[in-house]
């Protein structure tokens, strides 16, 4: 990949080609602008190619890429400056952490597991897909059912709920997974003793990522959280979740497990913040992923620390965000629900040297709007007003006044807002009058209401006019 800006990390490459399929390695040479990109399997490198070639890919302004195909390296492990910057999006996620365990009968090469890249870079176990238990294995459906039915009873003893886990430990990650499996592993983790507990957590740990992401192991996964009591079962739980933390929150299923973690207690979940803050632009464009974040900052689990440190990269984040579907979530509970002061302050200057571009972007545009319809800050509504209506060169309102269908929209609301006093109002009709005449936009059929609207404001200052 050339022509790439010399900011660019492989955390970034990944994020931006593992939605094409998975991943063996990524680097970049900054001295030279490009990157290296290689894929599992070829059909993937030529679908990214084909899908990226020439576009702006790493932001507006950045100038479009050149994409070739390089010679195949030597192999590598998927390189990470951090081991929780796995994948972008829920599908690859599911590759990501599965990884790819099939073989042909054609070949005895196997696909390698990505997600086995862990924290120390030792990736020999590596966490492969669970499978469907089967009647040819030592526990089988029937006997299922039949644990199930003991687990049941109020009148099990601890021996024999310790004899069922020992039967299961075996195949306990097939079990996670498994329709009826995954309700006998919750119940062995409820009521079994500490030790046993600690037995099966110990043969499920390295997969419970994998386990997480699945419709039925995900009820497991939490289950296993939720009953770690012992400093030993709590930090085992951590070591093996903490790699995977943005792939989790950016799936459908995973991000449950992730917030099952902020019940540990603010002095042990502080890895799902850094992960948060390390990864956010990533994980805040999944539909997923920033529903999982704003859930996680409104958790009675969390401290108003943790909540400032995730409003930090928010804010550094801001433009991006706004502009996104996603992304503006957290920008509402940010200025909406958590209740930080100096929230508006904070975030008006660093919209302002975007504000024409905000201010006519559907999206972006509401999050102006609510600068400006606050009371608790009100020198944030000013430096967005004077920005908007009253630099010098008028460029910013001249090119939002331009644009017919959210920019004339916002600045009709600004118009008519309570939030901002009568005589500032009256101001920025004036101005705004002065520059329709100036761009010879006043008689033009889609500012018709846009000057009703001034004609209503002026009218104010004057009632007895006719």
């Amino acid at each position: 990949i050339g022509n790439i800006p010399v900011s660019t990390t492989p955390n970034c490459l990944l994020s931006l080609f593992s939605p094409f399929g998975s991943i063996e390695s990524a680097r970049v040479l900054t001295h030279k602008n490009c990157g290296f990109v290689n894929f599992e399997l070829q059909e993937d490198a030529v679908r990214a190619k084909k899908a990226l070639i020439g576009k702006e890919i790493m932001g507006p302004g950045s100038g479009p890429v050149r994409i070739g195909f390089a010679k195949e390296p030597s192999k590598l492990p998927v390189i990470l400056s951090s081991p929780s910057s796995v994948s972008a999006t829920s599908t690859t996620t599911a590759t990501t952490i599965k990884g790819k365990a099939t073989k042909t009968a054609k070949s005895t090469k196997s696909t390698k597991a990505s997600a086995s890249a862990s924290a120390s870079a030792s990736a020999s176990a590596s966490a492969s897909a669970p499978t469907v238990l089967g009647q040819s294995r030592r526990v089988d459906i029937s006997r299922l059912r039949e644990f199930r039915k003991k687990l049941e009873s109020p009148y099990i003893s601890l021996n024999e709920l310790d004899v069922i886990a020992v039967d299961c430990t075996e195949e306990i990650v097939e079990l996670c997974s498994d329709y009826i499996g995954n309700t006998v592993v919750q119940r062995l983790f409820e009521r079994c003793s500490e030790t046993a507990k600690s037995h099966m957590l110990e043969t499920i740990a390295p997969y419970l990522a994998s386990v997480g992401i699945h419709k039925n192991g995900t009820w497991a996964a939490q289950k296993i959280i939720d009953t770690a009591r012992l400093p030993t079962q709590i930090n085992t739980v951590c070591v093996h979740i903490r790699p995977y933390v943005p792939a989790l929150l950016l799936d459908q299923f995973g991000n449950y497990v992730v917030q099952c973690c902020l019940g540990l207690g603010p002095d042990i979940n502080q890895f799902i913040f850094d992960a948060i803050v390390d990864n956010c632009w990533e994980i805040a464009q999944g539909r997923f992923g920033s529903r999982a974040v704003r859930a996680t900052l409104e958790s009675p689990h969390v401290t108003k620390r943790q909540q400032k440190y995730v409003a930090s990269t928010l804010v550094q984040h801001a433009l991006l965000l706004a502009t996104n579907a996603n992304g503006a979530l957290l920008l509402i509970w940010f200025l909406d629900t958590s209740g930080i002061p100096g929230r508006y302050s904070i975030l008006a200057p660093r919209l302002t040297p975007h504000l024409a571009r905000l201010c006519t972007h559907k999206l972006a545009s509401l999050t102006v709007l609510k600068l400006v319809n606050q009371r608790q800050e009100p020198e944030a509504c000013t430096v967005i007003l004077d920005t908007l209506f009253f630099s010098p060169t008028d460029t910013v309102i001249d090119e939002v006044l331009q644009d017919q269908v959210h920019g004339v929209s916002l600045v009709q609301k600004v118009l008519s807002s309570s939030y901002v006093d009568l005589k500032e109002r009256q101001r920025i009709a004036e101005r705004v009058k002065q520059l329709l005449a100036k761009l010879k936009l006043q008689h033009v059929q889609g500012y018709k209401r846009l000057v009703e609207e001034i004609n209503m404001v002026m009218g104010d200052s004057n009632p007895g006019a006719s």
